[in-house]
Formats: C-alpha cells, structure tokens, sequence
C-alpha cells in the first residue's frame, strides 16, 4: 500500500486483552509476521501498553543501547535499530525480538506465530522484516506504520 508515496507497513492488531496486545504485519499486502505488545495502556503507565492506533513514521537509530546489543548479537548485518517514531510518552520504540509481551515495554516484539500469549519464531521474523524495511529506508524510502485496533 502507497500513502503519498511512503510505503505503508500495516500492523493489525487482533486480541486486545488485559494482559497482552496480539497482531500481524503487512507489508505490500502480504503477511510477513505476528506481532507482540502490551496491553492498551491505561492513562497512568502508557510507556508499557500497547502503541496508539495512527501512523507512524519508521526510521533507523543508529545509538542507543538498544543497537549497541543488537550490533553485537548480529554484527555489520545488523545497521541500526528501525524505530517507531512520534509515539507520545515514549522517545524510542522499535520492532524487537522477544516473546513475552510482559517484556516488551512499549516496544512492539515481532515473531512468526504464537502458542498461547507468547510469541514464537521472533528472530527469524525479525530478520526477514529487517531486510525488507532496512533497504527501503537506506534507498531513501519512506516507510509509514499504519497501526489498526480491529
């Protein structure tokens, strides 16, 4: 999907429980990974809930602990942390690898499929989404996460 020229990376969001946030990814229309938050947040805590439905611009950070980790987990393949930007209360919220949504602290955990509440197959997910994203922001594409509470 085109939104004025930025692909649009779609995140919909199909079990809203009081625990946990489950979802899926699409990118050109296809499904390319299940998807891992919080709960939707209360007023008081919203840096451990599940992001606000909107759009989102994506970017690369390259700083931060959070590359610094992944750096040294993937090495010269991994070139920066793809980051959800303009959420409000939280300065810097990526895709990540995890499989409990208790961990993800506002930061969206992306995986292949779920058993229960927790994610499964979360760093190949994460790679094969990385690829796709990382060519398209380094090609000076500009990708827009569309997030839909169903």
């Amino acid at each position: 999907m085109d939104l004025n020229g930025k692909k649009v990376l779609t995140l919909e969001r199909e079990l809203l429980s009081d625990n946990f946030t489950q979802g899926r990814l699409l990118w050109n229309d296809k499904e390319v990974g299940k998807t891992l938050e919080g709960p939707i947040p209360s007023p008081s805590i919203p840096e451990r809930g599940a992001i606000p439905e909107g759009d989102y611009a994506l970017g690369l950070r390259l700083e931060g602990g959070q590359h610094t980790s992944y750096r040294f987990r993937f090495g010269n393949w991994h070139r920066g942390m793809i980051q959800i930007q303009g959420v409000e209360e939280i300065p810097y919220v990526y895709f990540l690898i995890g499989n409990e949504a208790g961990l993800s602290y506002g930061n969206v955990l992306i995986g292949q499929g779920f058993h229960e509440e927790n994610l499964l197959g979360s760093e190949e997910a994460y790679q094969g989404l990385y690829e796709e994203l990382v060519g398209e922001l380094e090609n000076g594409g500009e990708v827009v996460l569309r997030i839909n509470n169903n």
